[in-house]
């Protein structure tokens, strides 16, 4: 701390008090301004600006609690700290002082060095509080253009998302919740169509927020540039092709690599003409619910990504019955801690919620689904982002 660059105000009605607290603080570098009344001080701090202020407690006029309150209420001068120099110290005093906004007091006749101890232990208070203040600041402003920036990112995640018009027209009976834990979503969905050929996928990229995002943006690339090339291809097949492109972008070469990132996809694919459809997984199941039962058709157990145990992703063909509803869905609901317990809502419940609610329409369905999470975890934060996708042929 330059003391030199410090101005400490002193106000007294008693000349010989200032003489003294003026001569043992200018022997120390501080630059010192004086006031015989409450009235004076006032206006000094109108001319000049004061690092902290040494008040009389008993004073002609106007009192130094009296003088203390004004300022404390005036909003240039509020916090500017105040020592009160007094001859009381009786602990009501005392505390009447701290209640008005006094941060310490001295009590006469003045000890040397309990006077510099205090003024220096305040001044650095006040300097450390500005200089906290200041980074306050800059933090807030650096976290609203980081919020801005993350909030832009998000609608353009978003706009790369099927369109609810796109996902009706090509599936018509479905329905599609999605819930981003943060602004941007490590889960996306995706469909498409060429000639006769309809897909529909669900995917949860590693993690979720910023990264989990970009590699949702990689992934919705590859399918979307190479579906026309892609589309006569069964799932299981565009599933090991969308794997090689992201260990290849990625540089997963060994399991030693520094990025092992990827995703879990459950993806189908559909000929108009025909009465079965087909299903690959990596990680995401097929439930089917045909009312009475829910059947789940289960997904290869490894990522889109490079794996110890990595092998081609295995395809089924699924019948298509009327009676039929099917769905596929991210870990992010299951995964979603109870505000009581905090239980995961696990895997058998949902499994268990989306047999019961199978046979109504799908809209009411997703409205039931997005009820039971809410009322599930209610206060609670979604610990993951929440993606399923229901629908019907």
């Amino acid at each position: 701390m330059d003391k030199s660059n410090k101005k400490i105000l002193i106000i007294d009605d008693n000349i010989r008090n200032i003489q003294v607290v003026a001569n043992i603080l200018k022997e120390e570098g501080y630059k010192i301004a004086i006031a015989q009344s409450g009235k004076k001080g006032i206006r000094v701090l109108n001319k000049i600006m004061i690092d902290l202020i040494l008040l009389d407690v008993m004073m002609p006029e106007m009192s130094g609690f009296d003088v203390c309150k004004i300022l404390k209420n005036h909003k240039f001068f509020k916090e500017i700290p105040i020592i009160f120099l007094t001859a009381k110290h009786e602990s009501k005093d005392i505390v009447k002082g701290f209640n008005i906004g006094g941060v310490d007091y001295i009590v006469k006749p003045f000890k040397r060095n309990e006077l510099l101890a205090r003024v220096h232990t305040h001044l650095t208070i006040k300097d450390d509080k500005e200089i906290i203040e200041e980074q306050s600041v800059k933090l807030n402003d650096y976290n609203k253009k980081m919020t801005d920036s993350i909030k832009y990112a998000s609608l353009i995640q978003r706009k790369m998302l099927p369109s609810e018009n796109l996902l009706k027209s090509l599936f018509p009976h479905s329905f599609i919740l999605y819930k981003p834990k943060d602004y941007v979503s490590g889960d996306f969905y995706w469909v498409n169509s060429y000639k006769n050929v309809k897909m529909f996928a669900v995917a949860d990229c590693t993690g979720h927020g910023v990264p989990g995002s970009l590699l949702s943006i990689m992934a919705i690339t590859f399918l979307n540039h190479n579906f026309k090339k892609l589309y006569l291809e069964k799932p299981a097949k565009i599933l090991d092709e969308l794997r090689r492109y992201i260990k290849l972008n990625l540089g997963q070469e060994s399991l030693s690599n520094d990025i092992l990132d990827g995703l879990d996809m459950g993806l189908i694919s559909y000929r108009t003409e025909e009465k079965e459809f087909e299903f690959a997984g990596g990680n995401i199941c097929l439930f089917i619910s045909d009312n009475s039962s829910i059947t789940k058709v289960k997904s290869d157990a490894m990522p889109l990504s490079i794996y110890l145990k990595e092998k081609p992703f295995t395809n089924h063909k699924i019948n298509i019955k009327n009676n039929q509803t099917y769905y596929m869905s991210t870990d992010g609901y299951q995964d979603q801690y109870n505000h009581n317990d905090k239980k995961r809502f696990s895997q058998k419940r949902l499994m268990s919620l989306i047999k019961f609610a199978s046979n109504l329409d799908l809209n009411k369905q997703k409205q039931i689904l997005t009820e039971k999470i809410n009322e599930w975890r209610k206060q609670i934060n979604l610990t993951d982002d929440i993606l399923i996708a229901g629908f019907k042929f």
